[in-house]
């Protein structure tokens, strides 16, 4: 089984598609786990088309809270199963824009469009334009009743499950005697030992529970740190870029590498739209009332305006 992590925000990057393309290929089963509030919905519809057509080969399972977009990859698969503790949100797009009637116009035609491939897609959730309106959380058995998920994951510990099965071949073997005893009575040896062997055997699953959370937290902590040096190899490769193309000169180098650490993304539109001489760092240089000024001046264009105020 291919097992695909889909956290955090989604964007053109998150989930990576040639992971899923790659899981798709090799015919083997795809296990999602989702816990993302969402985000570009065209990346998240583009994840929706290529799981699809295999969804019966695709579970998803839903931990904490996912919303938005996210649930749009969450309905490609056929099986969706959440944590009993989950909450789930639908809601139709939304965007921010600056711009002419005309172009408030057209946004809304394309937002219109959206609307009616989401109609689509949640066309098996039980009162789905409803929630769509609402915007409302739903819990797991809200989710389920409506169709978002497909199954809750019980809980239950696997030696609760054995000592009732113990348990119910001890009543079955009951002789006629022993149903006649007071219910004082009944309570007997066999049943004592089931339960000094479940005591025993929690003791064993906590012990091991808690290596095991020990573990996991390492790795955590491995990957969260090679994330971070990712992020930064990514930073700096995105600044020497910018030198080489003359977008920035080499001495505003250092300060480049901050914002962009900061924010990949907004440096990355940015770098699109300018050909600034240098960047300096956020607090030394960039002012929002001096940007918007400028702006407003016409010295900025509005691309350039909303890609230096999301660095901040």
């Amino acid at each position: 089984m291919k097992r695909i992590a889909i956290a955090g925000e989604i964007w053109d990057e998150n989930p990576d598609l040639q992971l899923i393309i790659d899981a798709i290929d090799s015919g083997d089963d795809i296990e999602l786990i989702i816990s993302s509030y969402g985000g570009d919905l065209d990346h998240a519809l583009a994840v929706y088309k290529l799981l699809k057509p295999v969804g019966e080969k695709v579970t998803a399972k839903v931990i904490g809270k996912v919303a938005s977009a996210a649930t749009v990859i969450l309905l490609s698969a056929d099986k969706r199963i959440a944590d009993q503790d989950a909450e789930l949100l639908i809601h139709f797009p939304s965007t921010e824009l600056r711009g002419t009637a005309d172009e408030l116009e057209e946004t809304a035609m394309e937002l219109r469009k959206y609307e009616g491939r989401l109609k689509e897609i949640y066309s098996s959730v039980a009162g789905a334009e409803t929630l769509l309106k609402e915007e409302r959380w739903l819990t797991a058995k809200e989710a389920l009743e409506a169709g978002l998920i497909t199954e809750i994951e019980q809980t239950t510990p696997l030696s609760a499950l054995k000592r009732a099965l113990v348990l119910n071949s001890i009543n079955k073997q009951k002789t006629q005697k022993t149903e006649n005893l007071t219910i004082k009575n009944v309570t007997n040896m066999e049943e004592v030992d089931v339960l000094k062997q479940e005591i025993e055997q929690l003791k064993a699953d906590k012990a091991e529970l808690l290596q095991e959370n020990e573990q996991l937290k390492q790795r955590l902590e491995a990957l969260v740190a090679e994330l971070e040096s990712l992020k930064n190899e990514d930073a700096e490769a995105e600044v020497e870029s910018a030198i080489h193309a003359g977008k920035i000169s080499a001495s505003a180098k250092e300060d480049a590498i901050l914002l962009a650490k900061k924010d990949l993304t907004s440096f990355r539109k940015l770098m699109n739209y300018t050909k600034v001489e240098a960047i300096k760092a956020e607090k030394k240089t960039f002012n929002k009332e001096e940007l918007k000024k400028a702006w407003k001046e016409g010295a900025l264009t509005s691309a350039q305006y909303e890609a230096l105020m999301n660095l901040y």
